[in-house]
């Protein structure tokens, strides 16, 4: 079955791939005298794309925190409107308002 999510993820994880792969191998490869990579520039990719893993983990991690706190204020100030308004009167304003029609010649019709 087709599922939307696990093809955007892998689009994703492509795409990340490619990006490493394209950062390091200009980081590390500065010569192209033999047809194999020397033990430096195979280090120095080793290293780059451990790092860059790290970084784009903990980047990740970052932003998923600093999204569940966001999502945690967005919550807490809906509540805090949501019981302000049933703590104005709630239905009390809605029979404040036909009261008010009703006064006015306006109700009831």
């Amino acid at each position: 079955m087709y599922n939307i999510g696990e093809e955007h993820k892998k689009r994703e994880e492509q795409q990340l791939r490619h990006e490493v792969t394209m950062f390091c191998f200009d980081f590390c490869i500065n010569n192209f005298r033999t047809r194999k990579l020397d033990s430096i520039e195979q280090a120095c990719l080793q290293h780059c794309a451990e790092k860059f893993m790290s970084y784009h983990i903990r980047a990740a991690r970052i932003y998923e925190q600093q999204m569940l706190l966001k999502e945690d204020k967005q919550r807490q100030l809906l509540s805090n409107v949501l019981g302000g308004v049933g703590g104005l009167g709630g239905a009390g304003a809605v029979g404040g308002l036909a009261g008010a029609g009703a006064a006015a010649g306006t109700g009831g019709r």
